[in-house]
């Protein structure tokens, strides 16, 4: 008989006032759980993620997509091999850079995790 309490106050209009809480042991827990653990939707910690992600995407996009548009403009200057260059370098300067926050600058994965 733990779960029903009998509260009784005087009120100054009404005189006497009983009021019944009845309510499952389990249900009064699982309220208490939430309220006690209650966080923020958006944390600090994944705001810093949530910018760092766009951030290296469009470094990443931005340098290679540069480079192809370079060599296309300039009858093949930078090469395949520099191409390729470019996108390494820009990967290793993010991940060094960026990359105690958020260590992958891949647009699939910056897309799927801002989608969930």
């Amino acid at each position: 008989m733990d779960d029903i309490s009998v509260s009784k106050s005087k009120s100054s209009n009404h005189g006497n006032v009983v009021v019944l809480n009845v309510q499952d042991s389990s249900v009064a827990d699982t309220s208490n759980k939430k309220e006690s653990s209650f966080s923020p939707l958006i944390s600090v910690h994944f705001l810093q993620k949530l910018i760092t992600e766009l951030v290296g995407t469009y470094y990443l996009i931005f340098a290679g997509c540069a480079a192809i548009a370079v060599n296309a403009q300039h009858h093949n200057v930078v090469t395949l091999v520099g191409i390729a260059l470019v996108w390494g370098i820009v990967i290793m300067v993010l991940v060094y850079c960026l990359g105690h926050i958020s260590a992958h600058f891949n647009p699939a994965v910056t897309l799927a995790l801002a989608s969930s």
